[in-house]
């Protein structure tokens, strides 16, 4: 769905007037502070017809904007980066993360969908969207749209009582589409729906989707093999709760996910790899967190994820506590119940206090156990002679721990610090192994 706008380059500048702008350096994105919806509405505009790079910055507050963004019939169209933002204080020098501090509200009007198209990047970050009718991130035009690593980013944000057809919309056929850390929910539709085209690809990361009449979500590719199926980070989901979910002619690399239901129609489905899967109730409260400590979301997600797990959940705090992270957008205070913790002092390939030796004695103590390191330096480079024993009992093998190391803490991108490397001597074919036979997990 793309469409054209026009605009009147005197009238748009005339409405700066009304727009707090931000000086910045030349060449970098143009900033926009706004505190109410007519400022608003007048930098999506102005920042449309300019052309450049631009970052609008919402201050704290509630806006009323039952037209949407503003204009008939409501898109806009940016030939550069946007940035559109939430929880800015008074002069949009600091903001919260919490996407409740900045709410905007459709009052439920049929003219209330914000529609962005860019083939630079568009990104949505920290608001709060109830009732409106949906939401639509998407490239500018078939025929311009390349691929030059463009993104479509959407992150701790809240979309609550849509009333059209999808609450996220995201049709592309060039962006690199990631989806972190937000609640979508009490949809008339779908919750997410991803219309994928050309080279676009899309990873979904901590979302907690629920109560949509439709799907929560709903992946289809435009066109058959359009859309590059379980290629590297390409197509992945991520700790995501999401209640209903339907995968047309889309496959889709799944790790450590809850849902309710999933439906695989024209070839889609879970491509080959997927894992640790669950089909269980999430135990939410009404507030969509999970109920501590039984919930099984809590502890119970991973932190492998192609990109690096986001550094924060959905409100701005950690989002690993207790050295697991919790699956969907929000992060429990509940650590793991305590495991045998078990320190690797010895670098070697064998011996007491060495690698080997922790596994060996988590296989013989029963529950969870915990690894953790004590060595000299980072980065400490522990040289394997032989294969490990399997692990054939439930461990956590904590890298982390090792001093110097450090988690993500990046919303985009990976700054995470690893100090423990592990290398083969020969011809050895893992590291770490499950046999098939196991029903142990190692995280």
């Amino acid at each position: 769905m793309h469409h054209h706008s026009h605009f009147s380059l005197p009238g748009a500048l005339a409405l700066l007037l009304w727009v707090c702008l931000i000086p910045t350096a030349a060449h970098a994105a143009q900033q926009y502070c706004v505190g109410n919806a007519s400022e608003l509405t007048t930098a999506l505009t102005t920042a449309s017809v300019l052309g450049q790079g631009s970052e609008i910055r919402i201050r704290q507050g509630v806006y009323p904007m039952p037209n949407g963004t503003g204009t008939n019939p409501g898109y806009y169209v940016y030939g550069n980066n946007l940035t559109l933002s939430g929880g800015w204080n008074s002069d949009c020098t600091a903001r919260s993360l919490d996407p409740m501090t900045t709410t905007i509200d459709g009052q439920g009007g049929s003219g209330s969908f914000w529609e962005l198209h860019s083939n630079a990047s568009i990104t949505l970050q920290g608001l709060r969207f109830i009732n409106n009718k949906f939401i639509l991130l998407g490239d500018r035009s078939d025929t311009e749209c390349t691929a030059n690593g463009q993104k479509i980013i959407v992150r701790r944000t809240v979309i609550d009582g849509s009333i059209g057809p999808q609450a996220l919309w995201l049709d592309s056929h060039c962006h690199a589409v990631r989806v972190e850390n937000n609640l979508i929910v009490n949809s008339t539709g779908e919750g997410i729906f991803l219309n994928c085209g050309g080279s676009m690809s899309y990873q979904l990361i901590n979302n907690t989707v629920r109560d949509s009449s439709g799907q929560g979500l709903y992946a289809s590719e435009q066109f058959l093999n359009e859309c590059p199926a379980g290629g590297f980070g390409l197509n992945r989901l991520y700790n995501n709760l999401i209640d209903k979910v339907t995968l047309d002619d889309t496959q889709v690399l799944a790790f450590n996910n809850i849902f309710d239901q999933l439906t695989s129609t024209g070839g889609g489905g879970l491509y080959s790899g997927s894992s640790d899967n669950l089909f269980v109730n999430p135990q939410l409260d009404s507030d969509y967190r999970p109920f501590e400590p039984g919930s099984p979301a809590i502890n119970s997600g991973t932190d492998n994820v192609q990109g690096g797990l986001p550094g924060t959940d959905i409100e701005g705090g950690p989002r690993v506590v207790g050295g697991i992270p919790d699956r969907g957008a929000f992060e429990s205070s509940v650590v793991p119940p305590g495991p045998f913790v078990i320190t690797v002092t010895n670098g070697a390939d064998s011996g007491p206090g060495t690698l080997r030796d922790a596994i060996t004695q988590a296989n013989a103590g029963p529950g969870l156990n915990l690894i953790q390191f004590d060595l000299p330096g980072c980065v400490y480079q522990i040289q394997m002679q032989s294969a490990l024993p399997d692990i054939t009992d439930d461990v956590i093998i904590n890298g982390y721990s090792q001093s110097g190391a450090s988690f993500n803490s990046l919303d985009n991108g990976n700054n995470a610090v690893l100090c423990i490397r592990i290398l083969p001597s020969g011809d050895i074919p893992w590291a770490f192994h499950v046999p098939p036979n196991s029903s142990a997990t190692l995280k």
